[in-house]
């Protein structure tokens, strides 16, 4: 039986949906197909699987690597990839530990985020100081309100890009 895990899959947060769908394939549900909003999953309580996450390097250079070291790959999410290993108490822990590196397409990705994000908050300043500097006459009660628009708007794209900057310092190479 197959069931759809409505969720928003954020990069940056990648540790803590790997441990949700390792938690969900102890319970019996496994990953069968997964999106940028949600993930399918399938329910097969004879196994269990150990799930890694890994960035794509080069057209199927990560999954020849990875398959040779036992990893079974499950899905692509863009450029993201999701590879399983049945899960054995007799195997030791890093067994299951995969050897590429998100966090250095994580940082990647948030650096790539950031900028439009600083583009659009200063855009969106030009635009609030532009609707001031308009002439009086009947726009001349409107002009602060308007102004507030995009002064307010552009908190958004700030308040993103802070968050992302956040996350960026937990992710940085080490």
């Amino acid at each position: 039986m197959e069931q759809k895990v409505r969720r928003i899959f954020l990069p940056w947060k990648y540790e803590k949906e790997l441990n949700t769908v390792n938690e969900r394939s102890r319970q019996g549900f496994h990953l069968t197909r997964a999106s940028r909003w949600s993930r399918t999953e399938e329910q097969n309580g004879d196994v269990i699987y150990r799930y890694a996450l890994d960035c794509k390097e080069g057209k199927g250079f990560t999954e020849l690597l990875y398959e040779k070291q036992g990893w079974e790959l499950v899905c692509a999410q863009g450029q993201w990839l999701w590879f399983r290993k049945r899960w054995e108490e007799t195997r030791q822990e890093t067994e299951y530990e995969i050897h590429g590196e998100p966090r250095h397409a994580i940082a990647d990705y948030l650096h790539r985020r950031i900028k439009p994000l600083d583009a659009l908050r200063n855009a969106l300043l030009v635009l609030a100081f532009l609707l001031i500097l308009v002439p009086g006459g009947v726009t001349a009660n409107l002009t602060p309100r308007i102004a507030c628009v995009p002064l307010f708007l552009c908190l958004i794209p700030v308040k993103i890009a802070e968050n992302m900057r956040k996350a960026l310092g937990e992710h940085k190479r080490k």
